[in-house]
């Protein structure tokens, strides 16, 4: 929408969505499915204002969703979903750090997200997104390293194409030639409703 020029529609669209979240949770602040609904309309809005070029709204709106996944996270610590939503706002919020110069900023929010990925795939190791959703965080940090620990940077990349490759070969590709072969089967992408994993105290987060 954007590309063609719809920024502000869907700037409108998505605030009026926003405003109906907002309402449902007011309405019941103990509903976590309104909560959530809430964090989701936030880092939309977030998405749509990064793409408008306006980090710093961006960064206010995964803010916002970042502190109610924070607080849904602390009702149910075994909760999958609650925590792969953790990481997906730690990685949103990287982001606009990343573009605003504050390198450090940015380096704690991709890592604790990737901490928290890696937890949930050692305790769901059937759930191949829990692997696969590190690869951006995983592309971040190595970008972000390699003039500053490079020995971190080619662990991470390495870590990244050893996910790369694990994808491939799962869909019963080649990766070395660029060719499928027949389909070996996969692993579920389906999100655990509970597990045990560790859970990040904050003490890493800017």
């Amino acid at each position: 929408m954007i590309a063609l020029g719809l920024g502000p529609q869907a700037l409108g669209h998505h605030r009026q969505l926003l405003a109906i979240a907002e309402r449902l949770a007011a309405t019941d602040p103990t509903n976590a499915g309104f909560q959530r609904d809430l964090s989701v309309s936030y880092n939309k809005l977030g998405d749509l204002m990064v793409g408008l070029d306006n980090g710093a709204e961006a960064e206010r709106f995964f803010r916002d969703g970042l502190a109610i996944a924070e607080r849904l996270a602390a009702t149910d610590p075994t909760n999958a979903g609650f925590q792969r939503d953790l990481s997906v706002s730690y990685n949103k919020l990287g982001d606009p750090a990343r573009n605003a110069g504050r390198v450090e900023d940015a380096i704690g929010l991709f890592e604790t997200s990737l901490g928290t990925w890696r937890c949930l795939a050692e305790a769901s190791a059937e759930v191949v997104d829990f692997r696969w959703e590190q690869r951006l965080p995983l592309s971040r940090l190595a970008a972000l390293l390699v003039g500053r620990d490079p020995v971190a940077a080619v662990s991470h990349l390495s870590d990244l194409l050893a996910i790369v490759s694990g994808e491939a070969e799962a869909q019963g590709e080649d990766p070395r030639a660029g060719g499928r072969a027949q389909s070996r089967g996969r692993p579920s992408r389906r999100t655990p409703s509970s597990a045990q994993w560790c859970v990040d105290d904050g003490s890493s987060r800017p």
